[in-house]
């Protein structure tokens, strides 16, 4: 079920809307839809691959480590810093650390949307809606090729950060 309130009509009014869906060929999870959450990054992101965040001068890192269908949840790690520096040295005091297991990423000022594709592979999305302006203050994804933050800096022009699906 989908429950959101939109602009309807010639005279615009804000009017809550809900839909209700069921699809036999989708049968795990309960999904949330929530405003401002738009299309997922293009590929679906496998397991031990590292994701790049940031917002503001805040750098972030996360790897989706188990990624499960039913439950539908994934347990991932990750870093972050608010000095507006890339490198997570894992010897640096600035650098923050931790792990989760749940159906969102969540860490420091990072909130990820994600949901299952197959075991192993799942959905991130992006928070800003395609044709949306960019803010400074959006969250930024780059996916990577990478499996490690071993020689990553989040923060050089070599990574390609997106905060909707068809920015260029």
């Amino acid at each position: 079920m989908i429950k959101s309130k939109y602009r309807m009509g010639f005279i615009p009014t804000i009017t809550e809307v809900t839909i209700k869906f069921k699809s036999k060929d989708y049968s795990h999870g309960v999904h949330n839809w929530e405003d401002g959450i738009s299309s997922a990054v293009i590929n679906p992101v496998r397991d031990g691959t590292v994701v790049l965040v940031h917002k503001n001068k805040t750098y972030g890192a996360f790897i989706l480590n188990k990624q499960d269908v039913d439950p539908e949840e994934t347990s991932y790690t990750w870093h972050y810093r608010t000095d507006g520096m890339g490198i997570f040295d894992k010897k640096s005091t600035v650098i923050k650390t931790g792990s989760g297991r749940e159906a969102q990423i969540n860490f420091g000022p990072f909130s990820v949307a994600w949901s299952a594709n197959t075991k192993g592979s799942g959905w991130i999305y992006y928070a800003r809606q395609d044709g949306d302006p960019k803010k400074p203050e959006d969250l930024y994804i780059c996916v990577t090729d990478k499996k490690s933050l071993e020689g990553i800096d989040a923060s050089a022009n070599t990574w390609i950060y997106k905060s909707a699906r068809f920015d260029n």
